[in-house]
């Protein structure tokens, strides 16, 4: 606080001494020539040089008389006219220095009065990390009232239902997703949404409301990941053995290789393979080795991608090359389907076809585990 009171002297100080010191010294005449004396000399200059011309014959003395009489006049000219030396410039100088110090101490009285010089100094990361949190709770209540006035705007509810998610307050969240899909129409995602808020809910119970909201989620969308996903696992805990075997199958079908949640979806079908009885069926693809997998998990989006695209080109080309099986055939299908690589999807289609037509009972599990592509596909021809 010291320290810095000394500073603000120190700096006022010197800036005064900047500002008024140049002043001081106009006002100064100390080392300025005087303007009378020179006129004077300028007279005698002038009056000589007349007397010179009269001495050589150059003027007459008629002449004479006259030019130096007009020397007098202007003389008396510039002695009435010369104002008091530095009287004008003596008070702008104060003037000056009046309205600077005037300044100096309303700046200070004001920062005094609303400022804070009493507060320490805050280092820079410490201000720079409060500058980045922001209040949640403040934002959340802002946003609520927002939406009390303006019930349908969804973006507000979109903005708010994953907060109430990520804070566990599961009643407004399911009000904000039922908003969502009110506004935005029951899409897959948005009825997959309200369907795990309404689960967290019940503490994680599915059956009832949830169950139906997955159901019309898959059914407008059959490469729906997630809701399939929930389904599957609904059928596996309610020990509907056979739908989920279906389900899970369905999802590893639909499966690149690549992603996070196939192995999950591999175990829960062996669980419900184990549990009906039959043998666990293992789909020996020509797919990505657990090699292809940690190392694709180390690459960036971009390359993991290109990755991906180059797998399925390469699982083309060998099934064109060598054929393969009803579910190998299904697993290319839906990757390309996935990357909403529809020609190259219908070449695979009528490839499988051609290849499976001598094997009446493999060709009908193919065309089983693609029913939905091949309606899409055969909507898309039309």
């Amino acid at each position: 606080m010291i320290f810095f009171w000394v500073s603000v002297i120190v700096l006022l100080i010197v800036a005064l001494g900047l500002i008024i010191l140049p002043l001081l010294r106009n006002n100064d005449t100390s080392f300025l020539p005087n303007e009378a004396d020179a006129t004077a000399v300028f007279y005698k200059s002038q009056l000589k040089e007349l007397s010179d011309d009269l001495s050589a014959s150059k003027l007459l003395p008629e002449e004479f008389d006259a030019a130096k009489l007009e020397l007098d006049r202007e003389l008396l000219r510039l002695a009435t006219s010369q104002p008091s030396p530095n009287s004008g410039a003596s008070t702008s100088n104060w003037i000056n220095m009046t309205v600077i110090v005037a300044v100096l101490l309303v700046a200070v009285v004001t920062y005094v009065g609303i400022g804070s010089p009493g507060f320490q100094n805050v280092p820079l990361d410490v201000r720079t990390a409060a500058s980045d949190q922001i209040d949640v709770d403040d934002a959340v209540l802002k946003i609520k009232a927002h939406l009390a006035s303006n019930p349908e705007d969804i973006q507000g509810w979109r903005v708010i239902a994953p907060v109430y998610m990520r804070q566990q307050n599961y009643p407004d969240a399911v009000l904000a997703f039922r908003n969502i899909v009110r506004l935005g129409g029951a899409n897959a995602d948005a009825l997959t949404d309200l369907a795990e808020a309404v689960m967290l809910l019940n503490g994680g119970d599915a059956s009832g409301e949830p169950l139906e909201l997955l159901s019309q989620a898959a059914s407008k969308d059959p490469a729906h990941i997630r809701s399939h996903f929930y389904l599957a696992g609904e059928a596996t805990r309610t020990e509907q053995y056979e739908s989920a075997i279906s389900l899970w199958s369905q999802l590893i079908d639909s499966s690149v290789g690549t992603e996070e949640w196939l192995s999950t979806a591999q175990a829960g079908l062996n669980f419900a393979q184990e549990h009906l009885g039959v043998e666990a069926t293992v789909f020996e693809l020509k797919g990505p080795t657990s090699d292809d997998l940690e190392a694709a998990s180390e690459l960036s989006a971009e390359d993991r991608l290109q990755m991906i695209e180059q797998m399925v080109a390469g699982l083309a080309e060998r099934l064109s090359s060598e054929g393969g099986s009803p579910q190998e055939w299904a697993q290319l299908l839906n990757a390309q389907m996935v990357q909403n690589d529809e020609p190259a999807a219908k070449m695979a289609l009528r490839q499988a076809r051609a290849v499976l037509i001598a094997e009446p009972a493999a060709l009908e599990v193919f065309e089983n585990l693609v029913s939905e592509h091949i309606a899409t596909l055969e909507r898309l021809n039309d």
